[in-house]
């Protein structure tokens, strides 16, 4: 990330430059997620894809809550895919895909968790 992301990363959160650098990828996303809509804009639009969840209504709500906090959602691993979110059932076709293009695999929970909600 540029120099004047992070910069605006530390003016926003208070981080101090060492706990910035010391946050992965999935961290300092985690981070960003927090921040508010209109700020997360000027960073990235990350892709998600939700796997194993069936067709019923927890597919849906965790698809609109991904939308509703700015991620792109898709029903298939592309190459823009950031993270793959697997339910009970995930399909081990997209795992592997995912895997292969290095996609981050998360669960429900780390998933919510990374946007501050708790678990039901």
């Amino acid at each position: 990330m540029g120099k004047g992301r992070a910069s605006m990363i530390l003016a926003e959160t208070g981080l101090a430059e060492e706990e910035y650098a010391d946050l992965s990828e999935w961290e300092l996303w985690e981070t960003i997620c927090r921040l508010p809509g209109h700020f997360r804009k000027e960073f990235y639009v990350p892709e998600i894809c939700f796997t194993g969840f069936g067709r019923g209504k927890e597919k849906s709500m965790l698809q609109e809550i991904a939308r509703m906090n700015g991620y792109i959602v898709r029903d298939a691993v592309t190459k823009q895919l950031d993270f793959l979110c697997c339910g009970p059932e995930p399909g081990p076709s997209k795992i592997e895909k995912a895997e292969f293009q290095g996609v981050k695999i998360v669960t429900i929970e780390e998933f919510l968790n990374a946007l501050g909600i708790p678990m039901p």
